[in-house]
């Protein structure tokens, strides 16, 4: 099993923000809009979760420092004022990419913890997209799980079949 120790700061930088950046991503796509309650409380209940985790690393990346810093990378990437689709694009290039990163790294130190990061981060994205009804009006109606966040989930998930 690995530790923060056998990581660059960026590596691990990227391991820790990518699944940050993936909730985001999720959320935005969805047709209820980017930051709903119910969204932003699943992202971090699947982030705090891994602290009851088998498996050292995730425990590791979830501890409340590593949140706040998840978050504060987060913040630094995104702006209100941006366009919608602007913000999904640029969240699932950003996911992508950190994803690509954090998957490489752990694939050449541990195929176990890369598995278990893997399977972690899906989650993350499956709870926020299944947090909230899409579309449909005052709470009736809509989908569970929108077009537009299975969408995002498919190409979060290759890109870390892919890394």
């Amino acid at each position: 099993m690995t530790t923060k120790a056998d990581f660059t700061s960026a590596q691990w930088d990227a391991l820790r923000n990518a699944p940050h950046i993936a909730a985001l991503a999720v959320a935005a796509a969805g047709a209820s809009g980017l930051g709903t309650f119910k969204e932003s409380f699943a992202a971090m209940e699947g982030v705090m979760g891994a602290q009851k985790s088998d498996n050292a690393l995730l425990r590791e990346l979830s501890t409340r420092e590593e949140a706040v810093a998840g978050q504060q990378f987060l913040r630094g990437q995104v702006s209100l004022g941006m366009n919608p689709q602007g913000l999904i694009d640029k969240l699932q290039a950003l996911a992508t990419e950190q994803l690509g990163l954090a998957m490489s790294a752990l694939q050449a130190k541990s195929p176990a913890d890369a598995q278990a990061y893997a399977a972690w981060v899906a989650g993350i994205a499956k709870k926020v997209s299944e947090a909230a009804t899409e579309g449909g009006f005052l709470g009736f109606g809509g989908e569970r799980v929108s077009a537009a966040e299975t969408a995002m989930i498919d190409k979060l998930t290759a890109a870390m079949k892919t890394a």
